[in-house]
């Protein structure tokens, strides 16, 4: 079977020629077959690995450096080889793992008659220049019923880490994506992608990525972020380089007759324009580039595997750039820190866990400890659960008490603890015996927009004052001097605009709504003049501001004509499209009121999704007693505030006849990820 030959000309020999150009060594079709010994179902090129694995591997006995012995590097390679498939994701993990970790495997030696146990590796991640690259074109593999033929594999000493599926232009990119996805289906080829590490789906002018499992609509492009003067000039310069570089004749023909029998001889086109492709390949493949890809910016997130997305990527080598810079502490130096400005849906949860994935790595930096910090239990729960899910070296301690946290704090426990910023308030009042000024503790601040002021803060740094702090927004609403005072300079931007382009986030359509409301002005400025009589100027301020904001929204006549509004729009622009809303109200109290009015009308199903009121038996205010005896009714029928929270949420995720409105106050505005939810 031959390639398609415009795919060929338009996609498949430029991406060859490019790899070719970065180190990678052509290995013609019958080559490979003779180093699969001709059976199509082998993954691994078995003697290219033992030559490059006997190459990156010794271990040390009494000072004298040995190497591993040929029967134990051969037995090693058919380990991985032949692992069992025992589902696509599972061995995928096992494989992974097995070939990235830092000891790669342990095999067992005898030096002179000692027996005694051996890290094995892989790969050298430290030094890229000592492993071996090749590339192929049209591998043929034999699957359960159907056999394929990916149009480029990648190989690292011999291990197929790369596959790449071809289209040429005018043919959307999407379809080497439905053919790169089909093909791990069960009865096609899912054994030889337990390998993979990138996927690539290209027709020149789209280059998109992904890893093994990744669905479709999840592959993304990579953006180069170049930050010195001129670097993207030059990052193009050396693409255009890479492009204008000859690749001998012969070879050349070679690969020609690979892809087209001997019938074409094409040329190659060493003055043309740089594309998508080429950006693409380069920013993804170059060795040193994919081996750090490979090795810290993969993880299996409940089970699936993921790799992060360029913004994900430059963020974290940020990071480690900035923590390797010092400034003076309370006693001795702290690293520095700052803050990472990714706006909402880019993924700042899976950035937090690959920075703790670099940081456990990371050879230079002893025992180092986090600290996760939210706002809000919801997103204390979700985090804790996204780090236990990616299952690091680590294990994962959410702090119950301010008491708690600190016992954590001074058992400098490994593991990675989540907390409330609160909680370090309450861990203040308990005056630990003397702060831990450890430089190695992390203190990640999650929605550091909301949590970057006030006592909680102050504690934090009085209790692990040589900490370093990276704060991560998605809601820049950080006035400059403030956030800089708080956590330094931003070390990273992924902005709306980004995300947009990259398309991460959909756009949001704005309608301006408006709801006349008539009021007697005299009778409010008496009814204000009475209340501020003894009042000082300050405190005038404040209840003149109090008034202008919490009192007016939370009106109910104001709330009742907005409801109406809301029904009549949700109901004419929305209901029965399957697509849902979510309804963000200024207060617990409104929340409630605007879910009576939907009730009363009967038009739309509404839920209300607020958090947990403490309501005094003492307690005057009116607003917070009716949402107390609301929360405690609803905790009644549902057996408890999580199960009613549970049952609304599937409802409104995954019924079409459920709840239509959830109206929220501050829960479920981060991270909450239903494709119905359409309307805010």
């Amino acid at each position: 079977m031959q390639a398609n030959f415009d795919e060929a000309r338009q996609s498949q020999l430029p991406a060859l020629e490019l790899l070719i150009n970065m180190g990678y060594i052509y290995l013609p079709c019958l080559q490979v077959d003779v180093l699969r010994d001709g059976d199509h179902n082998k993954c691994i090129l078995r003697d290219v690995a033992f030559e490059a694995l006997s190459k990156i591997n010794s271990f040390e006995v009494g000072g004298e450096e040995h190497r591993f012995s040929d029967k134990n590097i051969y037995d090693a390679i058919d380990e991985l080889e032949n692992m069992p498939l025992e589902g696509l994701q599972d061995t995928t993990k096992k494989i992974y793992h097995m070939m990235m970790t830092n000891g790669g495997k342990t095999i067992k030696e005898v030096v002179q008659g000692k027996s005694g146990s051996y890290n094995f590796r892989f790969f050298d991640f430290a030094n890229p220049e000592n492993n071996v690259f090749h590339v192929t074109a049209e591998l043929p593999v034999n699957g359960k019923r159907e056999n394929k033929r990916p149009d480029i594999i990648c190989f690292i000493n011999g291990i197929p880490i790369v596959v790449i599926e071809n289209k040429k232009s005018g043919i959307s990119v999407k379809e080497a994506l439905d053919q790169m996805v089909r093909n791990q289906q069960p009865d096609c080829i899912p054994k030889f992608f337990t390998f993979s590490q990138l996927l690539i789906g290209t027709n020149m002018s789209e280059c998109l990525y992904g890893t093994t499992g990744t669905p479709k609509k999840f592959y993304a492009a990579w953006r180069e972020k170049v930050l010195e003067a001129n670097g993207l000039k030059k990052y193009e310069q050396t693409i255009q380089s890479l492009i204008k570089k000859p690749i001998e004749k012969e070879l050349y023909e070679q690969i020609c007759a690979d892809l087209n029998g001997a019938t074409l001889y094409h040329a190659q086109l060493t003055d043309r324009q740089t594309t998508e492709q080429d950006r693409g390949l380069y920013g993804l493949l170059r060795p040193e580039r994919l081996l750090r890809l490979m090795r810290s910016f993969i993880l299996f997130d409940a089970g699936l595997k993921k790799v992060a997305r360029y913004q994900q990527f430059f963020a974290v080598e940020k990071i480690m750039e900035r923590i390797e810079q010092e400034e003076e502490g309370i006693n001795g130096n702290k690293r520095q820190g700052g803050i990472v400005w990714h706006t909402q849906g880019s993924g700042k949860s899976l950035t937090m866990v690959l920075f703790v994935k670099a940081l456990i790595e990371n050879p230079h930096l002893i025992n180092p400890r986090v600290v996760v910090v939210t706002d809000r239990v919801d997103l204390d729960k979700q985090i804790s659960e996204t780090f236990r899910n990616c299952n690091l070296k680590k294990d994962v301690v959410r702090a119950k008490t301010g008491k708690h946290l600190l016992e954590l704090v001074k058992e400098q426990t490994p593991a990675v603890v989540t907390s409330l910023v609160h909680k370090f308030e309450s861990a203040g009042k308990l005056k630990a015996d003397k702060p831990d000024e450890d430089k190695n503790i992390f203190v990640l601040i999650d929605e550091a927009h909301r949590t970057q002021g006030g006592i909680a803060n102050a504690e934090m740094r009085r209790t692990i004052p040589n900490a370093c702090f990276i704060a991560f927004t998605g809601t820049p609403l950080l006035k400059k001097e403030k956030s800089q005072h708080q956590f330094g300079e931003f070390i990273d931007k992924y902005t709306i605009d980004d995300a947009l382009k990259d398309d991460v986030i959909l756009p949001l359509i704005y309608e301006g709504r408006f709801v006349d409301l008539k009021q007697n002005k005299e009778k409010v400025d008496r009814h204000v003049e009475r209340i501020m009589k003894d009042r000082s100027p300050e405190e005038k301020r404040e209840l003149q501001k109090y008034a202008d904001s919490k009192v007016i929204k939370s009106n109910p006549h104001r709330i009742t004509e907005i409801a109406y509004d809301i029904e009549d729009h949700y109901v004419d622009q929305f209901q029965n499209f399957g697509l849902k809303a979510q309804l963000v109200a200024p207060s617990k109290y409104s929340a409630i009121k605007f879910q009576e009015v939907f009730e009363e009308s009967g038009k739309i199903s509404s839920a209300v999704v607020i958090s947990e009121t403490k309501v005094e038996e003492d307690e005057t205010d009116d607003h917070k007693r009716e949402v107390g005896t609301f929360l405690k009714e609803i905790a009644a029928n549902h057996n408890g505030l999580e199960s009613y929270e549970k049952e609304v949420i599937e409802s409104f995720k995954h019924n079409p006849d459920g709840v239509e409105i959830l109206i929220v106050v501050d829960k479920l505005l981060t991270g909450f990820d239903a494709p119905c939810n359409t309307v805010l």
